[in-house]
C-alpha cells in the first residue's frame, strides 16, 4: 500500500501565512520643560541600545552612568524636534512595511504547472493459458506397494476450443506421481499470442473427463482447465475412514513457486509441519496427501497461496465403504470468501436409493450437503435459497448460524430428482460448496458416485464454455439480478441459440458433448457445467477469461 502522506490525491495541508504575535510597546507623551539657553555646551556622548518594552529590567544596563558626575543636560526645543522626527520616520517605515506585506498577499501570482513526461509502453503479447489437473491418482500401485507414493489410474480425455487461432497442448515435464511427459500428467492448454493488432480478446476453454472402474475406484470425474493464480480456495473432500483426499498443485510458469497451505476443518485451523515453503518446480506437479496434515477430517477447506510462480490446485477424493467403492471426484477452485455465493447445477439423481442408503452406518456422506466456512472470528448469519432450475415450482429458503473459524456441513434434505441452484447470502464473507450423490441403475450394479460443486464466479463479459465426452452434458445459468436476461450460446458452426433467464431464476440447457461454446449477451450471470452417466456425477464452474495485456504509460 502507498503511504497516504505521499499520495498525490490527498489534499494539501492548509498553509498559514500568519507571523507570530508581535508585542507593541505604548509610548506616552512626555511633557518637556523649556529653559532659556544661556550659552551652548559641547554635547555629551551617550551610550544607546535597544529598548525592550516587555522586559524593563533589561533596559537598566543599556545606559551606563559615568564615574564622574556631569552636569545634567536639559532638554531643548532642538532635541525635542529631533526625537519627534525620528519617531515619525519609524512610524512611516512601519506603515510602509505593513502596506508592502499586505499588498504582496493580494497580488495574484501565475500558476506554474509542468506535465510529467511519460512513455506509452505496449506489453509483449502473451498466450492465453489454462492448466488441466491431469489423471486421477491413487496412493500405492496396482500391487498395493508404495502406500505413500501416488500413481496414475489412467489418462483423462481432453476437450478444448478457442475463439480464434490454434490450440496447443503440452504435458507437464514433472510430477510426484511419475506422470511427467505422459497423457496422465497435467496438461498446458494455450493459444498463440495475438500479434495482428486485433483488439478482440482470444477466448479459450478446456475441460477433462475420466471414467474409472478399477477395484476401489469407480465413478466419473470431470474438471475444468483453469488459469493459474496466487490465491486459491478449495472446499471439498474428507480424510475420515475410507475417504482419501489428495492435493495436487501444478506450476505452469517458468520460475519456481513457493506455496503455503492453510487447512481448516470442523475442529478449526490445522497446525502441522510441512505446510509452508512448499517448492513447486517450473512445469512440475506436487501431490500431497491431505491426511498427512489433517487425519480424520470430515470437512476440510484448503487455502493455497503462492509466491513466485502462480499455480493451479485441485483436490482428488475417493470413497470406499467397507469393500464397496463409493465414487471419485476432482474438486475445482471455489470462489473466495464472499457475502454472496451461488452454486448452479446442483443435480440430484437417484434420490430414492440415496435416501435409503444414507441411513446406514458409513453412508452418511451420500446425502446432499452445503459446506460453509467463515474466516476470522465473527460468526455469520446465512440465508440459503434452493431454487429448482425447471422453473415449475418455487424454491425454499432457510436460515443458518455459521460458527467462525470452523468448517460446517449442513444437510439439505428432501430434494427430489432434478436440477437446483443454491444461493447463500451471509452477514460476513464465507466460502461455500455443495456435495451431491448419484445412484446408478441395477444394470450398473447400483453403484454410487458423488461430486463437489463449487461456488461460481459472476460472469460480466464473454466467456468460453467447454463440455466433456459424457452421456449427458448440461449448462446451468443463474440470474441474480432483478431484470430478465438472455444468454446467447454461439456454436462452433456459427449458429446462435438465445436462452432467456428470468430475473432471480435459474435454467438448465442440454447441449452436445465434447464441444466449446462462446456465451455472451448478459450483464451478470452465474454458470456451470454438469456431466452425468449411469451412476456417475460431476460438475465444474465457468470462469471469466484472463485479462488481456493493454498499453500502459510509464513515468520516469
Amino acid at each position: 500500500m502507498s503511504d497516504p502522506t505521499n499520495d498525490k490525491n490527498v489534499p494539501d495541508e492548509a498553509v498559514t501565512n500568519d507571523a507570530p504575535g508581535t508585542d507593541v510597546a505604548r509610548v506616552d507623551a512626555i511633557p518637556i520643560e523649556v529653559t532659556p539657553v544661556e550659552h551652548e555646551r559641547e554635547p555629551v556622548p551617550t551610550t544607546t541600545g535597544s529598548v525592550y518594552a516587555d522586559f524593563p529590567e533589561q533596559n537598566e544596563n543599556l545606559t551606563a552612568e559615568p564615574e564622574a558626575a556631569a552636569p545634567k543636560r536639559q532638554p531643548t526645543l532642538r532635541g525635542a524636534a529631533v526625537v519627534g522626527a525620528r519617531v515619525a520616520v519609524g512610524i512611516v517605515g512601519a506603515v510602509v512595511a505593513v502596506v508592502v506585506v499586505a499588498g504582496a498577499g493580494l497580488i495574484s501570482l501565475p500558476d506554474i504547472t509542468a506535465k510529467a513526461a511519460g512513455v506509452v509502453v505496449t506489453p509483449v503479447a502473451t498466450a492465453q493459458q489454462l492448466v488441466c489437473p491431469g489423471g486421477l491418482l491413487r496412493l500405492s500401485n496396482d500391487s498395493g506397494q508404495g502406500a505413500t507414493t501416488a500413481s496414475a489410474l489412467g489418462a483423462p480425455a481432453l476437450s478444448f476450443g478457442a475463439s480464434a487461432g490454434t490450440v496447443n497442448i503440452a504435458a507437464f515435464s514433472g510430477s510426484d506421481a511419475a506422470t511427467g511427459g505422459t497423457p496422465s500428467a497435467p496438461q498446458l492448454i494455450s493459444t498463440p499470442p495475438v500479434t495482428d493488432g486485433s483488439t478482440a480478446p482470444v477466448l479459450i476453454g478446456a475441460a477433462q473427463q475420466q471414467t474409472v472402474a478399477t477395484g476401489e475406484f469407480v465413478g466419473l470425474a470431470s474438471a475444468s482447465c483453469t488459469a493459474s493464480s496466487g490465491d486459491i480456495w478449495l472446499s471439498g473432500g474428507s480424510t475420515a475412514t475410507g475417504r482419501t483426499t489428495l492435493l495436487t498443485i501444478s506450476n505452469p510458469s517458468e520460475v519456481t513457486a513457493t506455496v503455503n497451505l492453510e487447512i481448516l476443518t470442523e475442529k478449526g485451523p490445522v497446525t502441522a509441519p510441512g505446510m509452508t515453503g512448499i517448492l513447486i518446480a517450473p512445469q512440475g506437479q506436487r501431490v500431497l496427501s491431505l491426511a498427512g496434515f489433517a487425519p480424520g477430517a470430515e470437512s476440510p477447506v484448503v487455502h493455497i497461496t503462492s509466491r513466485g510462480g502462480k499455480v493451479v490446485a485441485n483436490l482428488q477424493q475417493s470413497i470406499v465403504r467397507g469393500l464397496e467403492a463409493g465414487g471419485v471426484d476432482i474438486v475445482g477452485q471455489t470462489q473466495g470468501a464472499s457475502l454472496t455465493n451461488v452454486i448452479p447445477g446442483v443435480v440430484v439423481a437417484g434420490a430414492g436409493t440415496i435416501g435409503q442408503r444414507s441411513g446406514r452406518e458409513g453412508y452418511e456422506d451420500l446425502e446432499t450437503v452445503l459446506r460453509l466456512y467463515v474466516p476470522g472470528t465473527v460468526a455469520a448469519k446465512a440465508e440459503v435459497t434452493v431454487v429448482p432450475e425447471s422453473g415449475t415450482t418455487t424454491g425454499t429458503s432457510f436460515e443458518l448460524d455459521v460458527e467462525a473459524g470452523k468448517v460446517t456441513d449442513f444437510p439439505i434434505d428432501e430434494l427430489a430428482d432434478g436440477d437446483y441452484s443454491i444461493s447463500v447470502t451471509t452477514t460476513v464473507p464465507a466460502v461455500a460448496s455443495a456435495r451431491v450423490s448419484n445412484a446408478g441403475s441395477v444394470a450398473h450394479g447400483s453403484k454410487t458416485d458423488f461430486a463437489w460443486l463449487a461456488a461460481a464466479p459472476l460472469l460480466t463479459s464473454d466467456a468460453m464454455v467447454t463440455t466433456v465426452a459424457a452421456l449427458v452434458d448440461d449448462l446451468h445459468f443463474t440470474n441474480p439480478t432483478s431484470a430478465d436476461q438472455t444468454v446467447v450460446i454461439n456454436t462452433p458452426s456459427g449458429k446462435t441459440r438465445p436462452v432467456p433467464v428470468p430475473a432471480g431464476a435459474s435454467v438448465t440447457i442440454a447441449v452436445p458433448a465434447n464441444a466449446s461454446y462462446r456465451i455472451n449477451g448478459y450483464t451478470g450471470i452465474y454458470a456451470s457445467v454438469t456431466a452425468r452417466n449411469d451412476g456417475g456425477a460431476s460438475g465444474y464452474t465457468i470462469s471469466a477469461p484472463g485479462r488481456e495485456s493493454t498499453p500502459i504509460r510509464v513515468y520516469p
